[in-house]
């Protein structure tokens, strides 16, 4: 809706405000010639004029102070479960250990939540976590598909169970160990080719400021304990700053918004 209403003045205005050269990041990775590549760079884009910049807006977010639930019907054959819970950007301290506790949960056929659903209770067909790499605040998001036979009320209560284990009692350091292995090879692993490198250093200088902090995250993922772990699921996987949302097959009842602020 917000895409529909456009018109074509705000489009153009908003291209000529923000895709300015002063405004770009070019990465370049690979066996090149410095002086060369640095020609080139100004032959593409030396003529074009640079902007004024406004002020990026610093929005915050009213504080989520309750669970917020929604219900839709899709042309799918079994529930469907995202929940999102609210967290920190990029830069903050608390944030690679919240990708050890994505993984934890869901990052490997022995991870607390895909042993639960998937293995012991045959509920879910899939279990996923994936935390948002930004630098504003971001989600925690847990995406389940369940079985047939099963829906997402009972994943969600299985899934409460699980994330309540984990706060009142910190994973076992064997269990920690092997989430953080997991996470520094998958990190290690996306650097492996120049798109990789080009991408992840890209990433870190236009959303977080300095492209040095690349290395820094395979510091602060090994850095992390299992009393870390229980301290940040405490303060985050709570329900009130969590939305759900269920997909259920077209023939369930109609969508039903049960939470808002």
């Amino acid at each position: 809706e917000d895409i529909r209403a456009l018109a074509l003045p705000e489009i153009r205005s908003f291209y000529r405000t923000w895709y300015a050269p002063n405004n770009a990041t070019i990465v370049c990775v690979g066996d090149f010639d410095e002086g060369a590549l640095l020609d080139l760079v100004a032959g593409s884009y030396g003529a074009i004029e640079p902007a004024v910049l406004p002020e990026v807006p610093r929005i915050v977010e009213p504080v989520q102070t309750r669970e917020r639930i929604v219900r839709a019907p899709k042309p799918i054959a079994t529930d469907r479960l995202l929940v999102g819970y609210k967290a920190p950007g990029q830069d903050d301290s608390d944030w690679a250990v919240l990708e050890i506790i994505a993984t934890l949960l869901a990052g490997c056929p022995s991870a607390r939540l895909y042993r639960r659903l998937v293995i012991e209770r045959e509920a879910a067909s899939s279990v996923d976590a994936q935390l948002t790499p930004f630098r504003d605040p971001s989600l925690l998001r847990l995406a389940v598909t369940t079985t047939r036979g099963h829906n997402a009320d009972e994943v969600l209560a299985l899934i409460d169970e699980e994330v309540a284990a984990m706060a009142a009692a910190p994973p076992t350091k064997a269990e920690v160990e092997k989430a953080k292995a997991i996470a520094e090879t998958d990190f290690w692993t996306s650097l492996v080719d120049v798109d990789g490198k080009a991408e992840a250093l890209g990433h870190y200088e236009t959303a977080l400021g300095d492209f040095r902090k690349v290395t820094q995250l395979a510091e602060r993922l090994a850095a992390v304990t299992a009393e870390d772990v229980a301290r940040v699921v405490r303060s985050t996987l709570v329900a009130s700053r969590r939305t759900i949302v269920i997909a259920q097959p077209e023939s369930d009842d109609a969508p039903d918004d049960e939470g808002g602020d």
